[in-house]
């Protein structure tokens, strides 16, 4: 099917700057990307199968790993279609490669395709390089792919494999008397959600419950903000990011609120931010003995890196004063080489008024009420943790310089 004309009408996503390279920014992934030609198929073809073939935003997922689907090959899916199962479980539907709009769409793009897609065990294929696309159904009976005489929708790709259309609920949160009424009940609410540990004390569950529906709840934004070190370009809503490795941990997968900002000394990048739950273990055989804890967590999106920056463990570092929530962290690096004290003085050499009894203080807020993006409060801590991101991510990068140059010696 020639799909050139269609294509021509879609416009190309948002560009950015990043040190001197002009980045696509990939609004599925939460991502900036380089321009190459074959990212400009990938993008347009991610956004006509969302308005075209009628699948919801939150199933594209592109440049997917292999490792999301328990596959220990490190190769990513151009784009991946999810749904929903009979079981409520996001699977996948179909898979898409692409590639640039001189490569030619031959027998070898299909079996790379046919590949992947035995993988992660999908029903549909697409190929298409921007000019031509073809979509392709596995044939049960002949254990091969074949290619339909058209183009068939989300509706009918869910309807064939016998998998009904579902669209994400409607985020709820809890009101300020749920909070705060039954610990229990929040905390089962948290259980629910992954972002309550099973240790996590009574007494933080509703003001982390709070906090973690602030970062999810898009009725509010975070418009504006603006300091020496960044300054917001675009609060990008909500989405779930997947992390994951060839062990198997995806820890760090999840629903994080995603800011595109600029950063004065590097360029225009995206902070996620989420809290997560980390699972209890007993006698564990890999991770030995470990608390449920509540995790605020940072990563950071670049055209280089796509990594948590900052772990803070709510359970020891969010403290309860007076009616007052106060944020902190020790400042402690899992890299080697990492000092805490350097780490410590040189936050204190950009903004002394981030360091307090030899900790890092991102700031204190009220928890009693509803906190939003906005709350001034609650923005005034949401921007001190970009802060501390910002700093920490570029003293481990120096580390990691500083290793390499030791090694090449």
């Amino acid at each position: 099917m020639n799909i050139n004309e269609i294509f021509n009408k879609i416009e190309n996503p948002k560009e950015y700057r990043q040190q001197g390279k002009r980045l696509y920014f990939d609004s599925y992934r939460k991502v900036l990307i380089p321009i190459t030609p074959e990212e400009k198929v990938r993008q347009k073809t991610a956004i006509y199968l969302e308005k075209y073939l009628n699948i919801p935003h939150e199933y594209i997922f592109t440049e997917d790993h292999l490792h999301h689907y328990g596959s220990k090959n490190n190769g990513r899916i151009d784009i991946a279609i999810n749904c929903y199962n009979e079981n409520k479980v996001l699977v996948p539907l179909a898979l898409v490669e692409c590639k640039a709009e001189h490569i030619p769409l031959t027998a070898q793009v299909l079996d790379q395709a046919v590949g992947y897609a035995n993988t992660i065990c999908c029903d549909y294929i697409f190929i298409t390089n921007g000019v031509e696309m073809y979509q392709y159904l596995y044939n049960e009976s002949l254990n091969n792919y074949e290619l339909l005489s058209e183009i068939v929708d989300y509706n009918g790709m869910t309807n064939h494999v016998g998998l009904p259309v579902k669209i994400k609920s409607k985020f709820k949160r809890l009101n300020v008397e749920q909070l705060f009424d039954d610990v229990e009940k929040v905390r089962e609410y948290g259980y629910k959600y992954h972002f309550i540990g099973e240790d996590t004390p009574n007494e933080l569950v509703p003001y982390i419950a709070n906090m973690s529906d602030a970062l999810v709840d898009r009725t509010h934004t975070l418009d504006y903000l603006s300091c020496k070190f960044f300054e917001v370009i675009e609060d990008l809503g909500v989405s779930y990011l997947a992390y994951g490795n060839a062990s198997g941990s995806d820890f760090g997968s999840g629903e994080y609120r995603s800011i595109l900002i600029n950063d004065f000394s590097f360029g225009h990048r995206i902070i996620n931010i989420s809290i997560l739950a980390t699972g209890k273990t007993v006698n564990d055989a890999k991770y030995g003995n470990s608390d449920g804890k509540s995790v605020l967590t940072v990563s950071l999106r670049d055209e280089e890196k796509d990594s948590m920056v900052v772990q803070i463990n709510l359970n020891k570092f969010l403290k309860l004063e007076n009616g007052y929530l106060y944020l902190t962290h020790n400042g402690a690096v899992a890299q080697k080489g990492a000092s805490t004290k350097v780490l410590r003085d040189m936050i204190y050499n950009e903004d002394n008024t981030m360091i307090c009894n030899d900790k890092i203080f991102l700031g204190k807020f009220y928890g009693d009420d509803l906190l939003y993006m906005d709350t001034p409060e609650f923005a005034e801590v949401i921007k001190r943790v970009i802060i501390y991101s910002i700093i920490r991510d570029r003293y481990k990068s120096n580390l990691s310089s500083q290793t390499k140059v030791k090694i090449t010696e």
